[in-house]
């Protein structure tokens, strides 16, 4: 049984990947829009959330500290901080 716990966490372990990037050509295209017509601040940092080589989500961080989140499909999931409104260019 215990050996069992054990294989389980390192094949979950194993399997799950995180990519790091700078380079918002990594997200896809509806995520990049989203970003260039309601932001005032660029692309920071871009973490590529992976389970067995499949994307799971983005996480986008802006050069204002604002974190943004997109599922697989580059659809937006949640902005933080929660005054999205004082960041925007306009609105989505």
């Amino acid at each position: 049984m215990g050996m069992a716990i054990i294989a389980a966490g390192a094949f979950s372990t194993a399997s799950a990947s995180d990519h790091y990037s700078r380079d918002a050509s990594v997200l896809p295209t509806v995520s990049r829009e989203l970003i260039s017509k309601n932001f005032k601040a660029g692309v920071s940092l871009i973490k590529v959330d992976k389970t067995l080589g499949r994307v799971d989500d983005y996480e986008v961080t802006l050069t204002d500290g604002t974190e943004i989140s997109f599922d697989r499909q580059g659809n937006l999931k949640e902005v933080l901080p929660d005054t999205f409104l004082h960041h925007t260019k306009g609105s989505i």
